[in-house]
């Protein structure tokens, strides 16, 4: 199983106190890399800025193969785009992809284990 270091404090990352937020939590909860959010940040000034940044920042650490960074950039940036945006589901379907190669071992041990939450007229996948 893996050992979880999670990073302490919070930053001044960004002058808007939602990015900011959305950001702090990135660097230290979701997978994102410190110094790369560092970079984009100042880039950012709209929603459109978000999207594109982590869009870019997930194709860089895919390059790089990154894949940990890489699912957090893609859920970063799918998460503030409108329910019609066309990039949407294909950011939600790459960054599911990723994560589930990075649990596959834990899966594969028993560590964790798949199931399903009912919810409303469905149910929701779960660990």
């Amino acid at each position: 199983m893996r050992n979880f270091d999670f990073p302490v404090g919070v930053y001044d990352l960004h002058p808007d106190t939602s990015l900011d937020f959305q950001l702090n939590r990135l660097a230290t909860l979701g997978g994102g890399s410190l110094g790369e959010i560092r970079e984009v940040a100042p880039r950012i000034v709209d929603l459109a800025d978000w999207k594109r940044e982590f869009l870019a920042l997930a194709e860089r650490a895919l390059s790089e193969d990154r894949k940990e960074n890489a699912a957090a950039y893609l859920r970063a940036a799918e998460f503030f785009m409108a329910s019609g945006d066309p990039d949407r589901s294909g950011a939600y379907e790459q960054q599911a992809k990723l994560f589930r190669e990075l649990v596959t071992e834990e899966l594969a041990s028993g560590a964790l284990v798949e199931c399903e939450v009912p919810y409303r007229l469905g149910h929701l996948p779960a660990l």
